[in-house]
């Protein structure tokens, strides 16, 4: 039988998610699978923000910078600079929301926002 194990992966300072490894198991019919559904560690001076409930399409910028997509990141969590950070989340047709949000290495910022539907535009006048 072959155990399944995922790792957790980061690139630039993004967590990209994780990717299963399978390695062999002797001594019988036996499945060993482990999850890593937390977050590790961050790194010295970054810590996590989560963005939970937030839609997939959202496009997150920090510091006016774009960071991705809220599908980009599996764990919906961004490695960000401690500190003071300035967070926009935008979509088409929607009102964009701002946040000042303060990173710590202690533990991450969990956000849960929910974009508001902008009202659709007026009908255009007829040429006639």
């Amino acid at each position: 039988m072959s155990a399944r194990r995922l790792y957790t992966f980061f690139l630039g300072g993004a967590l990209l998610g994780g990717a299963p490894l399978t390695s062999a198991c002797s001594g019988g019919p036996h499945a060993v699978i482990q999850r890593v559904d937390e977050l590790p560690p961050p790194p010295a001076h970054r810590g996590f923000l989560k963005l939970t409930q937030c839609d997939e399409r959202v496009r997150i910028y920090l510091n006016g910078r774009f960071k991705g997509l809220v599908a980009d990141y599996p764990l919906r969590a961004l490695l960000v600079p401690v500190g003071e950070q300035r967070l926009e989340l935008r979509r088409r047709g929607y009102a964009t929301v701002y946040r000042m949000i303060s990173v710590s290495e202690e533990r991450p910022v969990e956000l849960q926002l929910t974009l508001t539907a902008l009202p659709p535009p007026p009908p255009r006048p007829s040429r006639e």
